[in-house]
């Protein structure tokens, strides 16, 4: 990165943290985070990454033959996870998936992923984000991601097989603090494992550690996940 660059990545940390500490401040809600902080903080993970999007899906849906008929399944009725970081060209052609689409029953034609929200239909979500503001429950957000995983891989498990071989990540935000967790679907359940808190925006070696996470995913979405999808989604066997 230039110095401009490097000038321009630290004045939007900063920009980040300051914000941070007015949410802290005024007790603001997960919306009010959600704009001021999370939404500026995926902005830079993705920023220079050809093919990489980030989006807020607090009001996308589920498609509902994917969902279990349980409590959790009511659950995720409701709402779908808050953000989603997804591929899409020139990482590779749109009308390949339209193609693979086309294989499919009624109404999973429509979209790649677990929701017809229009920003997903063709564009595979690859990091799965959750926030909660402090007045939220933390508990609640794991039990979120854990049922979007399990749609996910419902839906992956129409296009490759069952159980799907790729373990997914998960965020979990929980008003400045960043927590990765992962998701390996077995044969007859779905795996949740804790693996680190990755940093917080509270300082701005807190944000600098968040943005470094956020960059090696995204670098194991490119050298990892985005082959598996291309070989095992997009040209089965």
């Amino acid at each position: 990165m230039t110095r401009e660059q490097l000038m321009d990545e630290f004045k939007a940390l900063r920009g980040i943290r300051d914000s941070t500490a007015f949410c802290k401040t005024k007790y603001v809600h997960e919306p009010t985070w959600n704009e001021r902080v999370h939404s500026r903080m995926l902005e830079q993970a993705v920023r220079n990454r050809p093919g990489f999007e980030y989006h807020n899906i607090t009001t996308a849906r589920v498609i509902k033959e994917l969902v279990s008929g349980n409590k959790y399944g009511e659950l995720l009725k409701n709402r779908l996870i808050d953000y989603a970081i997804t591929l899409g060209p020139p990482l590779f052609s749109e009308d390949q998936v339209i193609t693979r689409l086309a294989t499919s029953l009624p109404p999973l034609q429509r979209t790649i992923n677990p929701s017809d929200y229009s920003p997903l239909c063709y564009n595979p979500v690859a990091i799965s984000i959750e926030t909660k503001s402090p007045d939220g429950s933390k508990e609640n957000g794991e039990v979120q991601l854990s049922v979007w995983a399990m749609t996910y891989f419902n839906r992956l498990r129409t296009l490759t097989q069952d159980p799907v071989s790729i373990t997914l990540p998960l965020v979990l935000v929980s008003d400045e603090h960043w927590k990765l967790m992962f998701a390996r679907d077995l044969e007859n359940s779905i795996e949740i494992i804790d693996a680190v808190d990755f940093g917080d925006t509270g300082d701005i070696i807190g944000c600098y550690q968040v943005l470094a996470a956020l960059r090696l995913l995204c670098g194991w979405v490119e050298e990892i996940f985005l082959g598996w999808f291309s070989d095992r989604v997009l040209k089965p066997e």
